[in-house]
Order: structure tokens, then C-alpha cells, then sequence
């Protein structure tokens, strides 16, 4: 009998963690093991590390030692994750951007690619509660900031430039703030550098109705769709299995799933998992096997699960446990 470890890359950590979802996974998500050994040898896993500043002391993370910064504790994990990887995303605040990526980029193993990014919020007017500013997610002045910083990161990695827009886009996923379209489709013009540069978001997607925002699917809908159209080369990074307990209906999950697909296609969604070392299960992050399961699902299809091989998943141990993931999912 052929054995999960037979089939990936992955083969110890596989085999020591994964050896019972066999029958679930032979018998869920593909008709014969030829199918699954594709799957899994061309599902690529794309680590992300958010980091603030480098010269943070963060020796009370798990698996740190005394002294250790975030600098550090950044290239170490890389090291553990090119076992399994050649990419890695990390992202930072506006102003760390020069900080972080020449000093991370010398000490990245030969051979692995960071895609930089920022959060938007670092930029965009009224996300800091430090500085009092209206909130404003159209804000033409901030995009053409943030398209300068898009083309300097690109200019440092080659690599396409993720905008982690979650912090930014919270109040108006929350209800209380809107967005202007048309105001927002003239300010991408100012990122608008795909040609050149190709960028990747985390958020908009479609997200569901709620209480506080009964229009939540619609408005959201229409977010994506002007990113989309005003940025023709970004892809998306999707969060439709990030956290357990916000997809309980998953008819829901994959209905959202559908019409994202609809409206920008396949071949521009990227889904991203969050998960927990093994052996810590707290609910809103993926266990080891619950995260396995959800990439062999991801990799060989089914019906809430996406089509297509070559479709990467990005993973997010958070910050703390970056190191405790990458050594056990890459050792």
C-alpha cells in the first residue's frame, strides 16, 4: 500500500502526522493515488510572516533564544521553510519597508523568493489611533504612496508585492464606514502598476451578511469587483478556510467560493489557511490535520474545494509560532 510520506515532499513530518487521514483522503478527494500524488507534488506552500520592526527583541516566542530579534527569528524560520518551499511572503509596515528587506534578503536561503508587502492601514488615512486622521479607504493621495512603496519592494524582491488590507478595511466590514467607488477606481490608478509590478491582496473578498451590515455580500462584491478591474494582474488571497468557527455553514463557504470565482476567476485566487503547532487546538486555527486535510482538499478538488494544480496555499502561523510551524511542518 502506497503511504501519504511516499507521495510529498513533506515525507517525515507526512508520515509522523498524517497517517490516518489516508482512508479520508483516498476516499473523499480522488479516485486513485496516481491523482493524489500529482495533487500533492504540485501544490505549493507559501509561508507568511507579518514583522514590525527588525531590531525587536522577541526571545519570549516559542522556539526563540535569549536576544533573538524579530530580524533573526525571521531568517531562521526561512531557513526551516525552504525544505519545503522556494517562496515565502512577509509583510511590514510602510515605514520598515527599507528596514527589513535588504537585511532579510541577505540572509534568505540561496534560492527562496520573498513577495514583500504592507499593511495598507500604515498608509491609509484614519487607521492609526495614534494619528487622529478620517478614515478614508479612497484616499488618492495615500494610493499613490502606497504605489511608490509597491514599486520600491518590487524593486528590492523581484517578486510581485502583497497589500494586506485587513486592518484598513475593518470599518467598513464592520458597518460603520463606506467606501466610494468611483472615487476609489480613480485613487488605484495610483498602484496601478501591473504591467510592471503584479500585486496580490489580502481582502476585499466576499465576505457574508451580518446583523450590523445586511448588504455585507453585495457591498463587498462590489469592492472586489473594482479591485479587480482596476488592478487587471492582481491575485487574491482568499480567506474562505482561514478560521474554523466563521465557516460553520458550508454551503455558505462554498457558495461565497462560487461567486468570487464568477466575478474574477480562478486563476486569481490563492486561499490562505490558518494554523497552530502541532498539538495546540484552540479553535480558530487550523491543528496539523485539520490544515492537511484542508490543502489535500484544496489540491485535488471537490465540490468546496478548488480546481486547478498550480494554485498556491499560503500558510499563516502567525508571528509567535512562526518558528514552531516551519520546523515541524519542514523538518
Amino acid at each position: 500500500m502506497m503511504r501519504i510520506a511516499d507521495l510529498t515532499p513533506f515525507a517525515d513530518w507526512w508520515a509522523r502526522n498524517v497517517e490516518e487521514a489516508y482512508d479520508h483522503v483516498k476516499e473523499v478527494y480522488c479516485s486513485g493515488w496516481d491523482a493524489a500524488a500529482k495533487a500533492l507534488r504540485s501544490k505549493k506552500i507559501i509561508p507568511w510572516l507579518q514583522m514590525q520592526s527588525p531590531a525587536t527583541d522577541v526571545s519570549d516566542y516559542p522556539g526563540t533564544i535569549p536576544g533573538m530579534t524579530a530580524l533573526d527569528h525571521a531568517a531562521t524560520g526561512l531557513a526551516f521553510w525552504h525544505g519545503i518551499t522556494d517562496t515565502a511572503i512577509v509583510t511590514t509596515r510602510a515605514d520598515m519597508v527599507e528596514e527589513i528587506f535588504p537585511p532579510l534578503l541577505d540572509r534568505a536561503p540561496p534560492g527562496m523568493s520573498i513577495i514583500g508587502g504592507i499593511q495598507t492601514g500604515t498608509v491609509l488615512p484614519g487607521c492609526n489611533p495614534y494619528v487622529p486622521t478620517k478614515w478614508d479607504f479612497a484616499d488618492l493621495t495615500a494610493w499613490q504612496r502606497i504605489g511608490e512603496i509597491v514599486k520600491r519592494i518590487h524593486s528590492l524582491t523581484g517578486q510581485p508585492v502583497l497589500l494586506d488590507n485587513e486592518s484598513s478595511l475593518k470599518p467598513y466590514h464592520e458597518g460603520y464606514k463606506q467606501i466610494s467607488i468611483p472615487r476609489l477606481t480613480l485613487a488605484l490608478q495610483g498602484v496601478a502598476v501591473d504591467g510592471v509590478v503584479p500585486t496580490w491582496w489580502s481582502l476585499p473578498q466576499i465576505l457574508p451578511d451580518v446583523s450590523y451590515f445586511p448588504q455585507r455580500r453585495v457591498a463587498t462584491a462590489d469592492l472586489l469587483r473594482t479591485v479587480a478591474r482596476g488592478l487587471l494582474g492582481a491575485i487574491f488571497v482568499a480567506a474562505h478556510t482561514t478560521r474554523k468557527p466563521y465557516w460553520r455553514d458550508d454551503n455558505l463557504k462554498v457558495s461565497l467560493r462560487e461567486e468570487m470565482r464568477s466575478i474574477i476567476g480562478q486563476d486569481r485566487i490563492v486561499e490562505r489557511i490558518n494554523v497552530a503547532p502541532y498539538g495546540i487546538d484552540e479553535g480558530h486555527r487550523y491543528t496539523p490535520m485539520q490544515a492537511v486535510r484542508e490543502i489535500y482538499g484544496l489540491a485535488l478538488g471537490g465540490e468546496d474545494a478548488y480546481d486547478g494544480l498550480d494554485s498556491p496555499v499560503v500558510i499563516w502561523p502567525g508571528s509567535r509560532d512562526w518558528l514552531p510551524v516551519a520546523e515541524q511542518w519542514a523538518t
